[in-house]
């Protein structure tokens, strides 16, 4: 059976900083009546987990920032794709366990929201059901001065970006996450190349590690088509950021916190 592409990639120059490189693909939501469905999903990681399983890969990730559009694309409200993604998951879990017992991290809903998980994946921690008890959520967050999440940076004086503006994006998430007793990952956040915006991740990074999690920051791409966008830590801007990342990359947590029980 031929299988039809899922999700929805931007075409070139709609996807900000990417080098016009996507391209749009057919955007079919996963299910089995458009071909994809979540244990065809499954079967895919787990094939994966199989063939190239070794010591080096910590886990799996089970998809990047799933989010309700609320038109054309899926005319789901984020509630009922809230419920969507928990129901997909709970199909695909069963078929990866058969393969791997490693980490499987799981987006929040509205691409992965830390600042909003409590309101947009709140159901995950009693509805997401591990035969290995061994999943992590992973949320993204931005510091965008206008209020937003997107990781732009494209307004606000970023010469005087304030301490609080990362972490702050990601504090409700931690609260969350102490209360349910969920372990956490932070898989994207980054800064524009300023000092005041390397002080603001030096705070967020703090932070993270006071709450035992794990952080990766948007690096983008060592190829070029990622100059000029303000996270790009290959750029020369950037020379004082690898250098702070750097003196903490010797850092290493024992482990996460203990799963849940």
């Amino acid at each position: 059976m031929v299988r039809k592409q899922t999700g929805a990639l931007l075409p070139a120059g709609e996807a900000a900083g990417q080098g016009g490189r996507w391209k749009r693909q057919e955007q079919v939501l996963i299910d089995d009546a458009n071909g994809w469905g979540a244990a065809d999903l499954g079967d895919h990681i787990a094939s994966m987990a199989a063939t190239f399983d070794e010591a080096m890969i910590l886990g799996y990730g089970l998809g990047n920032e799933p989010y309700a559009s609320g038109g054309a694309l899926d005319s789901l409200t984020v509630t009922a794709m809230e419920a969507k993604v928990v129901a997909d998951v709970n199909i695909m879990l069963p078929i990866i366990r058969k393969v791997t017992s490693k980490l499987v991290f799981i987006c929040g809903n509205q691409w992965a929201s830390a600042r909003n998980w409590a309101a947009v994946s709140g159901s995950f921690a009693a509805g997401i059901k591990d035969p290995a008890n061994n999943w992590i959520p992973e949320v993204h967050g931005y510091g965008d001065l206008d209020g937003g999440s997107s990781g732009r940076y494209s307004s606000g004086n970023l010469n005087a970006f304030p301490a609080e503006q990362v972490a702050q994006v990601f504090r409700p998430a931690y609260s969350h996450f102490a209360a349910k007793g969920l372990r956490a990952f932070v898989g994207e956040t980054g800064i524009p190349p300023t000092d005041s915006g390397r002080a603001a991740l030096a705070r967020a990074l703090n932070e993270a590690k006071a709450n035992g999690v794990p952080v990766t920051l948007w690096i983008a791409g060592g190829d070029g088509a990622m100059g000029g966008e303000k996270m790009n830590l290959d750029d020369a801007v950037h020379a004082a950021t690898r250098d702070l990342i750097k003196a903490r990359a010797g850092e290493r947590m024992a482990e996460w916190k203990a799963p849940r029980s």
